[in-house]
């Protein structure tokens, strides 16, 4: 669906068509299977990822420029 040049005898030509298809043929629901899943897994693992890393950066802020906010440690991390 990706392709900039698809097969000619590829089932769908778009985006568009391939989504209109699937919605006609197995349902409205159906590519919205398994969001929730992701969603669920996504939110703890940005939280997660993003106070690591307020963390880490400054824990080396603190130890690269004292008192102060390091371009350069923030990079590092």
């Amino acid at each position: 669906m990706q392709s900039l040049q698809p097969d000619p005898k590829a089932q769908y030509r778009s985006v568009y068509e391939a989504l209109k298809k699937m919605v006609l043929t197995e349902g409205f629901w159906r590519p919205l299977r398994g969001i929730n899943v992701t969603m669920l897994g996504a939110g703890p693992a940005h939280a997660m990822y993003f106070a690591c890393y307020e963390k880490m950066k400054k824990s080396l802020s603190d130890t690269i420029q004292h008192g102060g906010n390091s371009h350069l440690a923030n990079g590092i991390f």
